[in-house]
């Protein structure tokens, strides 16, 4: 809208619009209609297609500067519109092309009630001007699909917060029997498997505490996991990671003798 009126000031226009194709460029997506006639020439404007005889779809068919100055080079270029000629007392029609790395994003039109001829700089400036406008609507429309991708990029990381959290509830349920099962076997005092026994014992309170923190996912994903420090004995630590590797170390037939201190 400021551009219309800044072109209908400059150039003595009654009236003036912007035509936006869509992202194919061949329909109308948008159009704004700002004239000093009230309504006339709006409904019009609001049917019209890129196949319309009109000096705005001529300018965005052929990307080039369209002016028509006087009633009778109106009426012999656009018979089409003539009733509208009648009641806008149209005299000088118009359309220049909005234009950005040689793609028509749109088109402006512009009417006047007096014969107004355009100097080559007048030309060059209105050519420039649709340059301007291209570039301007391109900025606003990556603006709109970064913000998209954005929200999108969201979206889908609150998704793979929740299929954790899911994630982590699915992965605790069967850790209680697994333990139950071990304290059950002591009680009864199945004890040739006690070696057997402590290992799962400690391996599945390990996956409890990993699992917690699974569950934790607001405090993962704010960067805020916080480590419970506390002094540990190294032979048992090497003896857990022993437990760890242990099943690759026979299953390529690796011998290692663990010798800790007391």
């Amino acid at each position: 809208r400021i551009v219309i009126r800044e072109l209908r000031e400059l150039l003595g226009m009654e009236a003036g619009g912007v035509f936006l194709f869509d992202d194919t460029g061949t329909q109308i997506e948008r159009s704004v209609i700002d004239a000093d006639t009230g309504g006339a020439g709006e409904e019009q404007a609001h049917t019209m297609d890129l196949s319309t005889p009109a000096p705005i779809c001529d300018a965005a068919r052929t990307g080039e500067l369209i002016w028509v100055v006087g009633e009778h080079s109106i009426e012999r270029s656009y018979p089409n519109l003539a009733a509208l000629r009648e009641r806008t007392r149209a005299r000088t029609w118009g359309g220049l092309p909005i234009t950005f790395e040689g793609r028509t994003l749109g088109a402006i039109g512009l009417r006047g009630n007096a014969e107004r001829e355009l100097s080559d700089d007048e030309r060059a400036f209105l050519l420039a001007v649709g340059q301007q406008c291209g570039q301007a609507i391109e900025r606003a429309r990556l603006d709109d699909a970064t913000r998209a991708a954005r929200a999108d990029a969201e979206q889908a990381n609150r998704a793979k917060d929740e299929f954790l959290a899911m994630l982590g509830h699915e992965l605790r349920n069967p850790l209680s029997p697994i333990l139950t099962a071990v304290q059950l076997m002591r009680i009864r005092g199945d004890t040739a498997s006690a070696r057997e026994q402590s290992i799962i014992e400690r391996q599945v309170n390990h996956l409890i505490r990993l699992v917690d923190d699974l569950l934790d996912i607001s405090r993962i994903t704010r960067g805020k996991v916080e480590l419970a420090r506390k002094p540990i004995e190294v032979a048992a630590l090497l003896a857990r990671t022993m437990e760890i590797v242990a099943p690759v170390l026979e299953e390529r037939k690796h011998r290692l003798d663990l010798v800790l201190p007391g």
